[in-house]
């Protein structure tokens, strides 16, 4: 079952007032408890602080989810974020680094956003502890080719056995 948190507990009114965050929680919650497993992360870069971005990752760690997707924000024209752009490629890679460690044996992976704020330093992503991430489109924005990834994988010396991307060294 997927439904990410989106942001931090203390971000979370000033990025959405269509539901309320303890409802996320107690969703996730609902659905633990029935059985389900559960893939649960939130989108960086809509303007919050360190800080927050590490309560939020600590919120996920509460959880004890297995996937935690890590989106990163591609502004889109005509939308409230059109204008915000405050990560570097060097901002993500620290996010992601700071995710692995505090959730050490979770799927860490990268999904939106990805091209767009990593730029030419997707493949430093490894470094940091990603353990997957998604190749194609998202929800509303197009991602690299599935060529071009495979391409990334195998220039960083990597190669996939059983759907897992594995070291070659």
């Amino acid at each position: 079952y997927h439904n990410n948190l989106e942001t931090s507990k203390s971000f979370f009114p000033t990025i959405c007032s269509t539901r309320n965050y303890n409802d996320q929680i107690e969703t996730i919650k609902a659905a633990q408890e029935m059985g389900l497993e559960i893939c649960c992360g939130g989108i960086f870069g809509l303007g919050e602080s360190n800080q927050q971005r590490v309560e939020m990752l600590a919120a996920i760690k509460t959880l004890n989810v297995e996937s935690i997707p890590i989106n990163f924000l591609t502004p889109i024209p005509g939308t409230l974020l059109e204008n915000m752009n405050d990560l570097s490629p060097f901002i993500c890679l620290k996010i992601i680094a700071v995710a692995t460690l505090m959730m050490p044996g979770k799927v860490i992976r990268v999904c939106g956003g990805r091209e767009h704020n990593l730029k030419d330093q997707q493949f430093r992503m490894f470094d940091a502890g990603v353990s997957s991430f998604m190749t194609g489109g998202y929800l509303v924005t197009q991602g690299q080719s599935t060529e071009d990834d495979i391409k990334m994988i195998e220039d960083c010396g990597l190669n996939f056995k059983n759907n897992t991307i594995n070291s070659t060294t």
